[in-house]
């Protein structure tokens, strides 16, 4: 068994704790289908996914502490690295926490799901590391998703930007560092 991380106190969570607490529950979830508990393996494989998309909100300075803050994040990213397999397991690990409020999945379905969640994490973990990409908002869902994100609702259709939206990273600077290539 994996041993547990040391939790920091409440409102604490560093990066590395995240992704401590990740990794502690992808392993629980696949604990959990193992003992045939598959409401409990799916909430753990979305709260895997959580830790992740909360990293991003975080060094993006977006708002991330609901579920629909979490699923426009994860919806951004998606588009904005161009990573259809993503989209896919994050689909599936949302759909193993819906299955914890509404038991409509089976124990197949939440095998699945795992496993998708399972074989993401190493992209999952990537993204952490990567540069937000520049972007143009091109759908009115789009702008709905960054304006919740961000708070800014004069964001509007065809703006853009060189830093994906994050409040944290700087434009000018990208730009410097396009002109110096």
């Amino acid at each position: 068994m994996a041993t547990e991380p040391v939790l920091p106190e409440p409102g604490l969570q560093t990066t590395g704790d995240r992704r401590a607490m990740s990794r502690m529950f992808i392993h629980h979830a696949r604990e959990e289908l193992e003992r045939g508990r598959r409401l409990q393996a799916g909430e753990k494989a979305w709260a895997a996914v959580a830790q992740h998309l909360k990293i991003i909100g975080e060094q993006r300075g977006w708002h991330h502490v609901s579920h629909w803050q979490l699923e426009c994040i994860g919806r951004l990213i998606v588009a904005e690295y161009n990573e259809p397999e993503l989209g896919n397991a994050l689909s599936d690990a949302y759909k193993g926490h819906q299955n914890f409020y509404e038991n409509q999945r089976s124990m197949r379905e939440i095998g699945e799901a795992v496993e998708a969640v399972e074989e993401m994490m190493p992209l999952l973990e990537s993204l952490d590391f990567r540069d937000p990409q520049p972007s143009t908002i091109t759908s009115n869902s789009q702008r709905r998703r960054l304006v919740e994100v961000t708070g800014n609702a004069d964001l509007r259709l065809g703006d853009t930007s060189l830093v994906g939206f994050s409040l944290r990273h700087s434009e000018s600077a990208q730009r410097d560092g396009e002109s110096q290539e």
